[in-house]
């Protein structure tokens, strides 16, 4: 008979009783032989048995139900009688085949069964009959038989059972363990997810939080050969590891399970699978399969792990900590609602059953560890990749260097070296790259074993030492050789002082930063220093004059009107410019200095100190000659090129100055986390930022051909990466990544300061400072020398130099200029059109709600005055950027997919919103003028509106109130709309007020500035500045000794594991078991026939599989003939298991036939019995090996 089919007819058949039950319950209400409810217990209107009342269903479907045998077609009553029919007739006719009639085909079961409440389980065998007790005929069993219950939950070890929860234990123990509790020889996968059951009923609260598991079993799994790490000889697997860890994800938790515990087969000493010994000798390949860091109690996922990477503001152990708790916390209610839903329906489906169920409360949300423990997490994986993160620093290079100290870190600095750090002193190159970033005790002699350390690596590396060396202070010496050359002995560089410091030490002779000429003094400053590269500001004029024709309708601007529009950005990023010589800064900085020593603000503040600018300027004379450029040094680098105007613009990267070292200051504060930091943190946060750092620049130091957009700081990583597909592919696939050098052994951030502890001899000598220390402080801002203002003030500073023919070629002609034609604020004629439009726009009745005929005409008559610039339509400019990452920590997510438009997301919010984006009034010169003059108008507080309290408001917000009413009348009138492109532009009062601020501080720099003679903005140089330089095609190769990762081959497949047991493979023989007993109207069973012998046995040792065997759960498998009988013939129609199925013993039938035994089987012999233990079984197996080996020998 096919089991199969039994199951789904039996299963069937539970579905019909289940559908049927509604139907026994409306009727069993109308009978008098109905159930009735007895205390806990239902009475069945059947067999009036007393069933408890959650079990009703199912003794229904045990003896009430009609069931048909699919092998015959017999009909019984429930299921205990098809099992019975089965047991009886077809299971004795696989023991007994004899060419007999089949059954009757109906048959009435004689079972006797008194169904009690504690009695759920039916027997297999007929019981004894009573008079007393009815016949039950059974129909289709609505579950499968019941086998032996396997404590599946015992297996498992005893920390296994304290860690695991009870619901995850059984299919734990399933995917580790056979039936008869032995470890699987294999495992297939390393994730194991819980097996996707039905819900039960009543719900389980278990049941809904169950966790995967992983497994790391790389012998079981993939064969790997592992040796011992005392004695190398080859490892065996010993079992399962007894101890299970619990991994932190990211929103929830999973099992780290060992698969293999290896053992050294000489030492006899297991090793923690997942001990650094282990994971060592696992090849790259399958290493990286392993998910978490671990601890000493639990472990976390490498996802997790990599938030906590990047040095970036706000990212913290304590972020990290608070983001994963609530990610967890939301995975804990959503599961908590899923059970408690399926309560709620299972309460409201359970209406037959008198007492309610008991629903257990969820488990409690289980906290994750604080932050300390995540900090520990993220300590362990930097301290497994120091080596690398010290090459990556000390394996750095530079042309051009730079150093640089901030005191702003070391307040950074707690535990018992705090407040022991005097300064955190950077040498960077002219790249961006740190080269090295030491915590000292002092500037001057502290930095000492700093700069020879550099100074060694150069030379141990056979690089070039630098051409120059820019510093911010000690540039020069009255003995003729400055303190910093002294420092980088022997080397024969030039130092050159940065230009930011020396201008940052003419605010000593100011009165004030804040006052109003301060911007427009350091402006003028820069440009003495400097002039640009004539080629270079030409190609960015011609550029900035087509954008200006664009944007104008073709109309070309004056010279001075595109000086205007040239931005200080838009000069250092596309021109080159040098310092000029001695005498002639000093004669320029002398006229400034003349032409501001008089002037003060409006309450008569002067902007110079007198007393204390004379000492300055009498000081940083002698600093002129280190301003100087290098001769023949090229300071500037093409990165990449860009269109502007139709026009392509080099971009270009300034080596000169330390204000990339000024960047990294800024970004060194974020590498620490929190405001204090202990010194072991400091050292680890520096040692991974810096490493990042530098890596992140020599990306974008190299223009290599097929770049990769990798993102991966992990040195080790990136180098299997290179070396795998170079042998396989010939090539490297992420090409502009090199293995850095060998760590030189120079110390880095706290080590240093720790090794000036009690060395007095770090101080300089007290000298008496030039310029007083607090004011040399230096607030970290960006080099930008260029320009502190827009690059034009007046219309009178045009640079000399400019090709006379600048506006030739421009044949387009421009605006009619009379003598009553008027110009903005910006130099652009045709403001006179523009102003008749905009008072008739501003004298209109503020009560009405539409224009009238002859105000549309009017509007129209004044719009065809204007010039054709101001009649195009409005443009306005992208306020989103799309960026390559999203910015605001590791956690933030775009809302759309990356591919989205710039600005998409915007546009979709203020779309939602019914807003629009706010523009400056300046963008379009009709909203402009109308805003002056509503600010004239307003100027007076009783000119202005009234809000609904009655109180006067603000001329920002007076303005965009009747500025949005004039906006209002223009659109809803389809006249203008028509036959005009007026549309006034959407302001807000932020914009009217930074634009009413811009205006009121031009007007009194330029007021304070009338009558003064100050240097030229933008002064050309005469002669050509040297050639700007490439970026090379590949990484720069050096001599110092590359970083070398050995790591083990993939040795996958080559480990043979020994079997665990000596009878592993064996059968187990047992005697045969008592033959079952017969009802008495089937008569005598046939006697058992023992197929005849072969003369031959067939030349194979296994015996071929039985066939038509009922499957049977709990026998194990016969697969292997034992071989010791190689002649041995098979049986016929042999059981599928050697022991025969637990019946229940019952008193046997009056009448009941005598039974003739089949011949005995012979004695199994003693290696076929049941296997010794295994650590035995090992051991005699091992003394045989050990033997064999002596005997070959000799």
């Amino acid at each position: 008979m096919d089991a199969g089919g039994v199951r789904d007819h039996t299963e069937a058949g539970r579905g019909d009783t289940e559908a049927g039950r509604g139907e026994t319950e409306a009727g069993r209400g109308d009978t008098d032989t109905g159930a009735s409810v007895a205390g806990q217990g239902v009475q069945c209107y059947k067999c009036n048995q007393l069933v408890e009342g959650e079990k009703f269903s199912e003794h229904l479907s045990d003896h009430h139900t009609e069931e048909m045998c699919d092998t015959c077609g017999a009909k019984v009553q429930g299921t205990v009688g098809l099992l019975n029919h089965i047991q009886l007739v077809h299971y004795a006719a696989f023991i007994m085949p004899s060419p007999q009639t089949p059954p009757p085909k109906h048959y009435k079961s004689t079972t006797t069964t008194k169904v009690l409440p504690s009695q759920t389980t039916p027997s297999l065998l007929p019981p004894s009959s009573s008079s007393a007790t009815p016949h039950h005929t059974a129909t289709p069993p609505t579950s499968k038989p019941k086998p032996t219950s396997i404590n599946w939950k015992g297996f498992l070890p005893e920390q296994f059972r304290r860690v695991v929860q009870e619901a995850d234990q059984v299919w734990i123990a399933k995917c580790l363990y056979e039936p008869t509790g032995q470890l699987k020889p294999k495992i297939q996968a390393c994730w194991f997810h819980p097996p996707l059951e039905p819900k039960p009923s009543p719900p389980e609260p278990g049941w809904y939080y169950r966790q995967r598991m992983f497994i790391w079993a790389p012998m079981m799994m993939w064969e790997i050969l592992l040796k011992c790490p005392q004695c190398s000889r080859k490892m065996n697997s010993s079992g399962i590891y007894r101890k299970v860890r619990e991994v932190i994800d990211v929103n929830s938790r999973y099992y780290l399970v060992g698969g293999d515990y290896p053992r050294c087969s000489k030492c006899s000493q297991p090793v923690c699978p997942w001990s650094q010994d282990i994971l060592s000798h696992v090849d790259v390949a399958h290493r990286s399969l392993f998910p978490a860091v671990l601890t000493t109690q639990l472990a976390l996922d490498r996802k997790c792990m990599t938030f906590l990477k990047p040095r970036t503001s706000g990212n913290s152990s304590s972020y990290l900590q608070s983001a994963i708790e609530e990610a967890h916390s939301e995975e804990w209610a959503r599961q908590t609602i899923r059970y408690l839903s399926d309560c709620e329906r299972h309460m409201k489906m359970a209406t037959f059953v008198p007492s309610a169920a008991v629903y257990l409360p969820p488990p409690p949300f289980r906290p994750l560890p604080l932050a300390q423990w995540f900090e520990t997490v993220h300590s362990n994986d930097i301290l497994s990749h120091v080596d690398e993160m010290k090459g990556v620093i000390t394996s750095t290079y530079g042309r051009i260097l730079k150093m640089d100290s901030t005191k702003k870190i070391t307040k950074k600095l707690a535990g018992g070296i705090g407040d022991s750090a005097a300064w955190m002193s950077n040498i960077g190159n002219e790249f961006g790259q740190v080269l090295n970033s030491v915590l000292t005790t002092g500037e001057g002699a502290g930095l000492e074993e700093l700069c020879q350390g550099i100074v060694t690596r150069y030379k141990n590396a056979g690089q070039a030492e630098p051409e120059v060396i820019y510093v911010d202070r000690d540039c020069c010496s009255q003995s003729g050789v400055s303190s910093v050359a002294k420092l980088f002995h022997p080397w024969k560089s030039a130092v050159r002082l940065d230009s930011f410091h020396f201008m940052r030490r003419f605010n000593c002779g100011l009165t004030t930063e804040h006052h109003p000429l301060y911007g427009t003094f350091g402006a003028k400053l820069s440009s003495c220093i400097f002039e640009w590269d004539q080629e270079d500001v030409q190609r960015l004029k011609e550029a900035k004059r087509a954008e200006w024709k664009s944007s104008h309708s073709g109309h070309a601007p004056t010279e001075e009107q595109l000086v205007a529009t040239i931005s200080s950005g838009e000069l250092k990023r596309h021109c080159r410019r040098r310092t000029r010589g001695v005498e002639e800064i000093r004669r320029m900085i002398s006229g400034l200095l003349e032409s501001v020593w008089e002037l003060t603000d409006t309450t008569g503040l002067r902007l110079v100190s007198h007393d204390s600018m004379r000492h300055v300027w009498e000081v940083q004379q002698k600093h002129l000659e280190c301003l100087q450029d290098p001769a023949g040094v090229a300071l500037y680098t093409k990165v990449g090129t860009l269109q502007k105007g139709g026009k392509e613009l080099d971009i270009l990267r300034c080596g000169r100055g330390s204000s990339s070292l000024e960047s990294f200051h800024r970004h060194q504060c974020a590498f620490i986390p929190g405001w204090r930091c202990n010194a072991v943190h400091m050292q680890m946060y520096m040692l991974e930022g810096a490493s990042r750092w530098n890596m992140g620049r020599s990306k974008e130091a190299v223009d290599v051909e097929g770049a990769s957009t990798l993102r991966s700081f992990d040195v080790r990583l990136m180098s299997h990466l290179n070396n795998l597909s170079q042998r396989v592919h010939g090539c490297a696939l992420v090409p502009e990544v090199t293995p850095p050098g060998k760590p030189t052994g120079e110390r880095i951030a706290v080590e240093y300061l720790l090794a000036q502890t009690n060395r007095g001899d770090l101080l300089a000598p007290s000298q008496v400072s030039e310029i007083p220390s607090q004011l040399l402080e230096e607030e970290d801002e960006p080099d930008d020398t260029i320009s502190m203002l827009d690059i034009v003030c007046q219309s009178a500073e045009i640079g000399a130099g400019d090709p006379p023919s600048a506006v030739a070629g421009d044949t387009e002609p421009g605006p009619l200029v009379t003598e009553t034609s008027q110009c903005d604020s910006r130099g652009v004629v045709g403001w006179e059109a523009v102003d008749a439009l905009a008072a008739y726009l501003v004298g209109l009745n503020r009560t009405i709600t539409a224009l009238s005929a002859k105000e549309e005409a009017d509007i129209v008559h004044l719009y065809t005055a204007l010039h054709a610039m101001d009649k195009k339509p409005s443009r306005y400019t992208q306020k989103a950027k799309k960026k390559a990452c999203a910015s605001g920590g590791p956690w933030r997510a775009p809302r759309k997919p990356s591919g989205s438009a710039p600005g998409q997301q915007a546009a979709e919010r203020l779309y939602m919103t019914h807003g629009q984006a706010a523009q400056d009034p300046e963008v379009h010169r009709v909203s402009e003028c109308v805003c002056l003059r509503l600010a004239k108008e307003f100027e007076q507080s009783r000119n202005r509106p009234k809000d609904t309290k009655g109180k006067t408001m603000p001329i920002p917000q007076s303005i965009v109130s009747v500025y949005s009413h004039i906006k209002q009348l223009l659109e809803d009138s389809r006249v203008v709309l028509d036959q005009t492109n007026l549309v006034l532009v959407p302001v807000n009062n932020t914009t009217v007020y930074s634009w009413l601020l811009r205006r009121d501080k031009r007007k009194d720099r330029d007021m304070l500035l009338q009558g003064t003679v100050l240097p030229k903005q933008l002064h050309l140089a005469k002669e050509p500045l040297p050639a700007m330089n490439t970026l090379p095609a590949a990484p720069v190769q050096h001599a110092h000794e590359a970083m070398t990762f050995e790591e083990p081959e993939n040795h996958e497949g080559e480990a043979f594991p020994r079997q665990r047991t000596l009878a592993a493979s064996k059968p187990v023989f047992s005697p045969p078991s008592p033959p079952p007993q017969f009802p008495p109207q089937f008569g005598p069973a046939p006697p058992f026939q023992q197929a005849p012998k072969l003369q031959h046995a067939p030349p194979f040792l296994y015996a071929p599989p039985f066939l038509h065997a009922p499957p049977y759960p709990l026998a194990p498998p016969f697969t292997h003939a034992p071989p010791i009988y190689p002649l041995a013939p098979p049986f016929t129609h042999a059981p599928p298991y050697p022991h025969a199925p637990p019946f229940t013993h019952a008193p046997p039938y009056p009448h009941a036939p005598p039974f003739t035994h089949a011949p005995p089987l012979q004695q199994a012999p003693p290696e076929c019995l049941p296997s010794q233990p295994r650590q035995r079984a090992w051991r005699l197996n091992k003394a045989v090996q050990e033997d064999e080996e002596l005997v070959s020998r000799g």
